[in-house]
């Protein structure tokens, strides 16, 4: 086929078209002109031997240089990319392809394909860097930016725009690749069947071993959550290991070191494992009261992530747990539950992967870029994403396919209407369509040559403006709100297209409608604000390369700011930001650059929907042919498409050597066509027109080889270019090809290390190895903080615990704790040493009081259980409790008895026992005296003779030979059946043995003459005995001698009875034989035993009974009391007016708008004068909760009507913290709340914190919010210095209130979900009033959500009475342990002398205690600091009282789900022991022994300390109670029957009688309450957020104490003023300056109470940055900060403040400085976002210039810059701190060890100066 017949442009129709294509296709050619600027190229999806190196090194060599062979040459991607490199070579324009089509119709391939050509022209020689970088910088981005998509295998998610430079001779000198539009989401939310980027895939595939162990990666794809949720993890036919190893290869190339490959595999693996980190709901946990919204379940896996990126796993998970975001102009930190928090994990993740491809794009063009000087040409290369048709379009395939849009209206611009390359006059054939589609986009046609429009409208314009509200937290900005609008606006637009879909819009494009759900749209087009994670990544990580990252990034965005309009191709800006407006607007700027190239298009031919090898689709392939509107465009090029012009002599005057002679008097016109006709015989290669000469660029091509061959054999310049050089064309002559190196497709870089340069070049090792220790790289970058070390004493106590502790637990390694428990602190081991310890203790001392009630009695008076008395076994006289005694021993024969054991002569069944049940049946089983007696008797014929009052049976066991008649019992018959069968059998059955007691004995001879005696505690009765031997005839043949005993017993016994002749036995045994006194004893026992001696009545026995009796009455006696101190009968009092100024503080964090107005309304409602009581509101932190719309001080300031628009300038104070953190930051609202005709003055403080805090700022905790108040309130008493913050307050109170701060008496606390009665407060200051000792006193908190769920249902009964019962009981004695936090209130000073009370020294020093480093201080501070707050007032002030009113309520909401409520008595029951254990040592409490506080105290810490044991012996009782096993415990019962019997009583005479079935409830809930709960607590002693502190314990006199924190807070920055000074300051300056009106020089709103600033204050009053609250010094130190100036308004001359009389050696010993207040103007809170990149704000020093150096500066460089700074500085404000501050900032390097020599200096000038 002819070229000519390749040129679509000869067939006229789409049909043609097609057929052309599609037989070219099939015949494997894939590539058809369409005119001299347009290649169409259909997809082969499959490997042709076409693209080999070899094809390419031919084709642009023969073309190249063989007129002959270009002109025959067919169509190629290589030869159209030969044509555009000569063009750019013979006419100086630059080159623009534009690469367009589906997605999946080889875009990317064919940019490889140029990219290998262009690098074959410009390469010199075969060691040239920059074509191999070039070629490898396109293969980084295709294993970064490409993926599996269902439409193809190998999908590009972001745009690439490729520069190629070259200089005057031709060679490629530079090269530079951008992107825009990148899909980031692709990191996070996979589609099903489908991959994420390939790169994931390559590092698990193509790592070595050791690489995989330390970068945690040793698992499957399937492991990642990131990777396994599209359930597509391979693609067929691709090797992901060898991906990786081309990929090393690559950056490599590129220039990047083998550390930094290393470390960037190390973040992406970050990135990974970012995905595997999951997230709890507090509410779900059963720590929910200690924090909100959610924190990382898998602790495990946040600690390998915080290694791999460098940062704390606290600071980790906070960033993850919480997100900074904006509302007019306010920062503040949302609190994020479980599922916000897996958006912000992905939120960090999109923007780690985005930063790392920035920060790669950055480094390949900074190694690739042009060095000297600009570019003479470059040909460009735009090869967008493919047009997005999927089955559900998002917002990334909307703003792909806007892209595209704006892309095919460029190409059929420039094809219908092509621009001259000489820019001369052209005729123009046809005019371009309009397009209708964008004008429905962006709401105008914009032209490729005009500049871009910066206003958008149309369709994106709306999504911009609905962006923009929702950015702004419009409620009505909603996705649906903006699908609305579309129809609304465009239903009657041609290229809207409707749609059954109630959630999507349609859109006609070129290529087809395609439809878009709209759902996310707003708010993946916000623009995101990155600031927490870079000041995560930026400030608090250790990882080199990731900060290098995060600056390129930052460095990136600052240049948004400078107004150039080639931002897109200087500072790839764009990846960070994929809105569809940028995108469109890079695209745009894009366009506008290469408007005066020359544009050339490949359009790219799709030919199947699914890219099957060898399958075309007629209908689509014209489907797209149609689309890219082929037919018209070919249309217009049929008759003639020419490529350039000139003007006659212009044309004379460059090719006038191969125009034969001619006529001078010849028209040159005539000529010139007279010449053309000699070139081609097709008049189409030419047109003449009256001034111009049009030619094709076949013909012109033809022409500029002859002009090339001519200039070369003359060796003269060219028109163009001025000389041409022979060596200039690098294949002038021949490409330069490395023969052993492949072309385009594969070109390997074996041969790296011998290229010349850089030894960064080369390689080390494999394409898989690395011969850099990945392991020590992660070690070197794991996060370590910089410590500051301090030392503070130990008190004698904790000395002797530690050593206590040490006691208990040597055992335990600490190796074992810090590997095993993971855990790696001293400290944190330490507190788990004392929980075990506590525990041990509870435990131990649990055991022992369940030993002393159950188990003391079995010691001492062992044998109780089995102690039976005659009527004991009587009392079982049942079938089926049948027990029976024999001979002292008893027997449970329950089952024998109901068996019928006996024979059909003796019949033994139920009916013949039951009669026996319970009695004596010793008689009825007689023992032969022959057996049981032996040695003593030998005829078996001599028996006892029971008594005749002794009821026997008919039959009698009678046993052996002689006794037994009956010969058909046989085994009866047998001498030994008594003992050999009868004993056996029996002794199953034993239960234990008769008792007797001793009294009983002699009571029984002594009445009717029983010979019984007791020897050895054993009881034997001879009475049948002596009566049977005295009726038997003695020494009479033929009867036996039935005196078988010995003499010596029988006299024992006869004169012996009834007692204890244990002694006289003793004697006795003197007088028998050894033998015979054995015979005797053994007769006694088996025979005449019947039972021991009863000795449970002994002292012995009964002491624990006395003992636990004795208990029982002083519980009892406690019980009572308390019973008694409940019963409070009489008429409900109605208090008096009160005319006493109160504080009604109420402290929030997080709670919502209905809590937060509840409590305020409550408190507004207040039957008080409402000029006398002030609603004093701490909010806790810029922090909005879970579930809220606004942060909390928002909705605090809209509940009470303040002006949105008013912003105070944030102000300093001291915060309860640690290290930095204590410098703290707050604005304070005031003015007056109107509510149902109530007006009430408010004052808010806001804790907004340094700008530099991102996660929570300004939060420190409730007890910091308490000490604000009773901080300031203690210096307004004392009338001492205050910081900003108490001045502000001081003047809102006394200026804008009209109170003056001293009036106010008292202090309401309550929480921000608590609502306070109407009367309680009255009732709370009567009560105070009528007994001046009260200085704290409660009222009764009630539940307002009782029965929400079964949580709080069981809390009800405990709620009501540990109120009425256990606090009335503590209130007799003035000393209620604990006022609740939620309801309470404190008297500010006593009301006779004044003396100072809750504000005084010593308690608000114990109660801002920031060195909380023991397991004892966290219970105390960090658990239970309400209860430690009345602790420290009990402890200060033990002559007062702290009561509790029971008339005074409020109401709250309870828990109302287990975990909230075990977290909660998690918090109670530990701050409760601790606290109880600091009141046990207070030296002064009221009462005495046991009628003491003391005592109730004691007697409430071993109550907690028993509630599991408690239960346990509850079961107990159970137990003996249901199973009868033992005696029944009376005491224990009547116990608990007066407990809760008298708290029935309470809720009857109270008439409360709903409490009774709560009480119900709570005792079916008592092993939740008393076993579960608490053992869980006790376990939790040590489950703390342990912070940046780390304490070395021991047993020293010091501990030392580690802190990770930036820096050490130094008092001194905060300055302090007198209020009397700075009023009086104030009135002097306004007394100076009258006309000023409290107006500022500006113009804007000047506060009256506000000074001027000096140069050395802390805010700026321009930009509002404040040095420390905007800058972290510590971290600013040894980085390199660039100081800009600082406005001019900040400027003062050291000529105007030289009259101070203060100086600066004067101020450095001087422990506070003074300041001035800053004003309360009405301005935004414009925290200055560059100092987290910087260090300084714009506003910072006025002659500070940048500096880079690392190096200790000369010390004339900083003298200079000391007096430079000196000159500047107010001498009130400065020190010399501040002064070496400024000079690391400045010098970017630690001046610590230049401190002497600083100092010096300042003395020296300052002398001088004075």
């Amino acid at each position: 086929m002819s070229a000519e017949e390749e040129d679509l442009v000869r067939a006229e129709t789409e049909a043609a078209m097609t057929a052309t294509l599609i037989k070219r296709w099939k015949g494997r050619q894939p590539h058809t002109r369409f005119g001299h600027c347009c290649l169409v190229v259909v997809n082969p999806c499959q490997p042709l031997d076409v693209y080999s190196d070899a094809v390419c090194r031919q084709i642009t060599q023969e073309c190249y240089t063989n007129p002959e062979a270009y002109r025959q040459a067919s169509a190629h991607i290589y030869e159209y990319a030969t044509r555009a490199y000569l063009n750019m070579r013979r006419s100086g324009e630059d080159q623009h392809f534009v690469l367009s089509g589906v997605a999946g119709s080889g875009k990317s391939t064919t940019h490889r394909h140029l990219l290998g050509a262009f690098s074959h022209f410009g390469m010199k020689s075969k060691r040239e860097k920059i074509q191999a970088q070039a070629q490898a910088s396109v293969n980084v981005l295709e294993l970064l930016c490409r993926c599996k998509t269902n439409e193809n295998p190998d999908a590009s998610r972001a745009s690439v725009y490729q520069e190629l430079h070259f200089n005057e001779r031709g060679r490629l000198t530079a090269a530079q690749v951008q992107l825009y539009g990148f899909d980031a989401r692709r990191v996070t939310n996979t589609p099903k069947d489908e991959r994420s980027f390939h790169v994931f895939y390559a590092l698990l595939a193509g790592l070595t071993p050791a690489e995989k162990t330390a970068l945690h990666l040793d698992a499957a794809p399937n492991d990642f959550i990131y990777l396994s949720q599209s359930k597509c993890t391979l693609v067929s036919g691709r090797n992901d290991a060898s991906a990786l190893s081309n990929f090393r290869d690559a950056m490599r190339t590129c220039g990047l070191k083998t550390r930094q490959i290393l470390q960037f595999f190390q973040l992406m693996s970050a990135v990974l494992h970012l995905g595997n980190i999951t997230f709890v709901d507090a509410k779900d946990t059963a720590d929910s009261t200690l924090f909100e919204g959610s924190k990382v379940k898998n602790a495990e896996e946040l600690e390998i992530l915080s290694s791999l990126l460098g940062v704390t796993p606290k600071a980790l998970e906070s960033c993850l747990t919480y997100r900074l975001k904006e509302m007019r102009h306010e920062s503040f930190a949302a609190v994020l539950n479980a599922r916000q928090a897996v958006d912000q994990r992905n939120r960090m993740a999109q923007f780690l992967y985005n930063a790392l491809i920035h920060w790669v794009v950055s480094r390949m063009n900074t190694r690739m870029s042009l060095r000297g000087g600009n570019p003479f040409n470059k040909i460009s290369i735009l090869d967008p994403v493919g047009f997005q048709d999927r089955d559900d379009n998002q917002y990334y395939d909307f703003a792909v396919n806007l892209c595209d849009e704006r892309l095919h209206y460029h190409v059929l611009e420039s094809s219908l209407n092509p621009r001259s390359p000489l820019n001369w006059p052209r005729p123009v054939l046809t005019t371009v369509p309009r397009n209708t589609c964008l004008q429905l986009l962006v709401g105008t046609e914009p032209h490729g040559g005009q500049q871009p429009e910066t206003r958008i409208g149309g369709i994106l314009g709306h999504i911009e403006t609905a962006s923009a509200r929702y950015q702004d937290g419009a409620t009505d900005a909603s996705d649906a709100n903006l699908l609305r609008t579309f129809h609304h606006t465009y239903r009657n637009h041609p290229n809207f297209a409707k749609t059954s879909n109630a959630f999507a819009f349609g859109i006609v494009h070129f290529s087809k409608p395609t439809l878009y759900s709209v759902d996310g749209f707003l708010q993946r087009d916000a623009r995101e604000k990155y600031a927490d994670l870079i000041q995560l990544f930026q400030h608090d990580c250790t990882h080199p390369l990731l900060g290098e990252v995060i600056n390129a990034v930052t460095t990136t965005h600052d240049a948004q700011t400078e107004k150039d309009t080639d931002l897109f191709l200087r500072n790839n800006i764009y990846p960070m930001d994929s809105s569809i407006q940028t995108m469109y607007q890079s695209l745009n700027s894009m366009l506008f650059k290469s408007s005066d190239a020359i544009t050339r298009h490949v359009c790219h031919i799709k030919p199947h929907r699914r890219l099957d090898a060898g399958a075309i689709d007629h209908g689509y392939v014209s489907q797209q042919v149609t689309a890219f509107y082929m037919p018209r465009i070919a249309k217009n090029k049929v008759d003639f498409d020419y490529a350039i012009c000139y003007q006659f002599e212009e044309f004379h005057n460059r090719y006038g050597a191969f125009i034969l002679w001619y006529d001078q008097a010849t028209p040159l016109r005539k000529v010139i066509a007279d010449f053309l006709e000699t070139l081609s015989t097709d008049p189409a290669q030419a047109k003449m027109g009256n001034s111009c000469v049009y030619l094709s660029e076949p013909i012109w091509l033809n022409l500029e080889l002859r002009l090339k061959e001519l200039d070369k054999k003359n060796k003269r310049a060219t028109v163009m270019s001025g000389e041409w050089d022979t060596d200039s064309a690098v294949i002038d002559e021949k490409i330069n090809v490395d023969e052993k190196h492949p072309g385009v497709l594969s070109r390997s870089l074996e041969n790296l290390s011998e290229w010349e340069g850089d030894s960064d070049w080369a390689r080390t090792g494999s394409g898989n190895g690395t011969m850099v220790d990945l392991g020590q790289i992660l070690e070197q970058h794991a996060p370590q903080e910089e410590q500051t070390i301090e030392e503070i004493p130990i008190t004698h106590s904790r000395r002797w615990w530690v050593r206590f502790v040490w006691l208990m637990t040597w055992w335990i390694p600490s190796f074992l704790l810090k590997w095993i428990g993971r855990m790696k602190r001293e400290d944190v081991r330490m507190a788990w040493r004392e929980k075990f310890t506590l525990c041990s203790l509870i435990l131990l001392f649990s055991g022992i009081v369940i030993f002393v009630i159950i188990g003391v009695s079995a010691v001492v008076c062992p044998g109780t259980k089995q102690m039976f008395k005659n009527s004991d076994v009587a009392a079982h006289n049942t079938g089926g409790d049948f027990y029976v005694s024999i001979r002292g021993m008893v027997y449970d024969i329950t089952r024998l008895a109901q068996q019928d054991h006996g024979t059909t002569t003796y019949p033994a069944g139920p009916s013949e026992m039951d009669p026996w049940a319970g009695q004596d049946v010793s008689y009825q089983i007689p023992i032969p005296l022959s057996q049981g007696c032996y040695g003593l008797v030998s005829d078996d014929h001599v028996q006892i003779t029971p008594n005749s009052s002794i009821q026997l049976p008919s039959f009698i066991h009678n046993s052996g030979p002689t006794l037994q008649p009956d010969v058909s019992l046989t085994a009866m018959r047998q001498e030994n059946w008594f003992f050999g069968v009868f004993s056996p059998a029996i002794s199953i059955y034993k239960q234990g043995y008769i008792v007797i007691e001793a009294s009983q004995v002699q009571a029984d001879y002594a009445s009717w003459g029983r010979k019984w005696a007791i020897i050895e505690g054993k009881v034997f009765d001879l009475n049948d005995y002596f009566n049977t031997a005295n009726a038997a005839p003695q020494n009479v043949p033929g009867i036996p001698n039935y005196h078988f005993l010995n003499p010596t017993v029988e006299t024992l016994f006869n004169t012996y009875a009834g007692t204890d002749m244990t002694s006289k036995w003793q004697q006795a045994k003197g007088l028998m034989s050894a033998t015979d006194y054995a015979y005797n004893w053994n007769c006694l026992n088996n025979v005449f035993y019947v039972g021991d001696v009863d000795i449970r009545n002994s002292v012995q026995c009964q002491f624990t009974n006395y003992m636990l009796l004795a208990f029982a009455c002083l519980m009892c006696a406690v019980i009572g009391t308390k019973f008694l101190a409940s019963l409070q009968f009489g008429r409900r009092p109605t208090p008096e007016k009160q005319d006493r100024f109160v504080i009604c503080q109420v402290t929030c964090y997080t709670e919502g708008e209905e809590s937060l107005r509840k409590t305020i309304d409550s408190l507004t409602a207040l039957e008080y004068d409402d000029k006398r009581k002030l609603i004093f509101v701490v909010c806790d932190g810029m922090v909005m909760g879970s579930g809220n719309d606004r942060p909390t001080p928002r909705i605090v300031l809209d509940i009470l009507g303040v002006d949105p628009n008013e912003n105070p300038e944030p102000v300093m104070f001291k915060s309860v913290a640690e290290g930095s953190k204590q410098l703290n930051y707050g604005k304070v609202y005031s003015g007056l709340y109107e509510n149902e005709g109530r007006a009430v003055p408010f004052l808010v403080v806001v804790k907004v914190g340094k700008g530099t805090e991102k996660a929570k700022p300004g939060n420190r905790g409730k007890r910091d919010s308490q000490i604000v108040l009773m901080r300031f309130l203690n210096r307004v008493h004392a009338d001492s210095e205050m910081n900003p913050l108490e001045l502000e307050m001081y003047h809102h109170l006394k200026n804008v209130v009209g109170v003056h701060p001293s009036f106010y008496e008292y202090i309401l606390m309550v929480d921000a979900d608590t609502e306070v009665l109407p009367d309680a407060l009255s009732r709370l200051v009567s009560n105070t009033m009528h007994d001046s000792k009260i200085i704290g006193i409660c009222g009764e908190t009630m539940l307002v959500n009782e029965q929400r769920s079964w949580a709080t249902m069981i809390q009800v009964y405990e709620y009501y009475i540990s109120h009425h019962l256990s606090k009335a009981f503590e209130s007799l004695f003035g000393s209620v342990t604990c006022l609740p936090g939620c309801f309470c209130m404190y008297r500010v000073r006593t009301a006779a002398k004044g003396m100072p009370l809750l504000i005084s020294d010593k308690v608000i020093n114990d109660y801002s205690d920031n060195h909380v480093d023991t397991l004892h201080k966290k219970n105390l501070l960090h658990l239970g600091e309400d209860r430690y707050l009345t602790t420290l007032m009990m402890k200060h002030f033990p002559q007062y009282k702290m009561t509790f009113t029971p008339y005074a309520q409020c109401r709250t909401a309870a828990p109302d789900s287990w975990k909230v409520l075990l977290s909660q008595r998690r918090r109670w029951i530990n701050s409760t022991i601790h606290n109880l254990l600091e009141l046990l040592l207070l030296p002064e409490l009221c009462g005495f022994c046991c009628f003491s506080m003391r005592f109730v105290v004691m007697i409430d810490l071993i109550g907690t300390f028993l509630l599991p044991s408690s239960l346990v012996y509850l079961v107990y009782l159970l137990y003996i109670a249901i199973s009868g096993n033992g005696p029944l415990p009376l005491i224990s019962i009547v116990m608990l029957a007066a407990i809760y019997g008298l708290q029935a009583v309470i809720f009857l005479l109270r008439r409360q009688w709903q409490h009774i079935g709560w009480m119900i409830i709570y005792i079916l809930a008592l092993p939740l309450y008393s076993f579960y709960i608490p053992v869980y607590s006790f376990w939790h002693f040590d489950d703390f957020s342990w912070g940046n502190t780390r304490v070395v314990v021991g047993d020293k006199k010091k501990k030392i104490i580690a802190s990770g924190e930036d820096e050490k807070f130094d008092d001194k920055i905060i300055p302090m003023k007198k209020w009397s000074t700075y009023e009086a300051e104030l009135l002097e300056k306004q007394s100076l300056s009258p006309s000023d009106g409290g107006s500022r020089v500006d113009g804007t709103e000047r506060s009256h109470y506000s000074g001027t600033n000096d140069v050395m204050s802390t805010v700026d009053e321009k930009t509002g940055f404040d040095f420390y609250r905007d800058t972290h010094v510590a971290q600013l130190e040894g980085r390199k900060s660039v100081m800009s100036q600082r406005p001019n308004s900040w400027r003062q001359t050291w000529n105007e403040k030289r009259h101070s009389t203060q100086t600066l050696q004067t101020l450095s010993r001087t422990p506070r400085q003074s300041f001035e207040l800053q004003p309360r103007a009405s301005r935004s809170m414009e925290y200055d976002r560059e100092s987290l990149r910087s260090g300084l704000s714009r506003g910072s020093f006025d002659r500070f210039t940048a500096t880079t150096t690392d190096s200790i500066p000369s010390d004339d460089q900083i003298v200079l810059e000391i007096h430079n700074i000196l000159s500047t500085a107010d001498m009130m404000m400065v020190t010399r701190r501040q002064v070496r501050e400024r000079l690391s900032l400045f010098f970017g390097v630690d001046l610590s060890s230049r401190r002497d020599f600083i100092n010096d200096t300042i003395e020296r000038l300052l002398s001088v100066d004075h």
